[in-house]
């Protein structure tokens, strides 16, 4: 099974003991890009301040792509999933078995190197990002053939045409529940799927309805959809 998560938008360069993968995609073009924006051009294409936008031209103008993915990325559902207490074993099964979207490099395996970056699916300029990787993106999973555990934001995912998958797609989804009402809070979604990944590491690729994880409880299925739930 091939999990799949979002990347972060938090990042911070690191670095490892582990050897790199090498990257799955070639994205020179979209490099070339980024390196020709303007810092005007990307605080209004991407609508930033100017501390963000400033930052976002040094990353582009000054790309440096050492860091380990898993390691780099610092939002929520990475600080949940705390990759550096994991074992080397448990890094080195993570990198065979999971899959991180991103705007710039396509899919990242954990161990892929990278530069830091700001950029979204949604960010427009010359390409259309989705467009771009959609094909590239389903063609690999596709040669995987192997099932895919999907635990990635819709933003990221709506580049995947499932119907143009041939192999099955589960998808595990978090609400928070209070006052006898579910929905889905971001922070708390963000979170649950970084938590979700590492019990699977710890607990293997088991039933999907009996994952333990902190604070979360299996409420129910709906054919290959898994709904798990957080009380407040």
């Amino acid at each position: 099974m091939i999990i799949l998560l979002s990347p972060a938008k938090k990042q911070k360069r690191t670095t490892t003991h582990l050897k790199l993968s090498n990257n799955l995609f070639d994205n020179s073009e979209i490099k070339d890009i980024l390196k020709s924006l303007t810092f005007d051009q990307i605080k209004s294409d991407f609508k930033v301040s100017n501390n963000i936008a400033n930052n976002t031209y040094q990353y582009f103008q000054n790309m440096d792509e050492s860091s380990p993915a898993i390691f780099t990325y610092t939002g929520e559902a990475y600080n949940a999933l705390d990759a550096k207490t994991l074992t080397d074993e448990e890094i080195l099964f993570l990198n065979d078995h999971l899959l991180i979207f991103s705007a710039l490099y396509g899919l990242l395996k954990p161990l892929s190197p990278i530069t830091l970056y700001r950029l979204d699916m949604i960010n427009k300029f010359e390409i259309n990002l989705k467009t771009y990787w959609q094909d590239q993106l389903i063609n690999y999973l596709n040669q995987q053939n192997k099932p895919l555990l999907n635990l990635a934001s819709d933003e990221f995912f709506s580049i995947i045409d499932d119907s143009s998958l041939k192999v099955p797609v589960y998808h595990v989804h978090f609400q928070t529940r209070k006052d006898g009402k579910n929905k889905v809070v971001s922070a708390h979604a963000k979170k649950a799927r970084g938590a979700f990944t590492r019990a699977l590491i710890k607990q293997g690729f088991s039933d999907l309805s009996q994952i333990e994880v902190e604070d979360l409880k299996f409420s129910h299925q709906n054919e290959n959809h898994y709904t798990y739930i957080k009380e407040v």
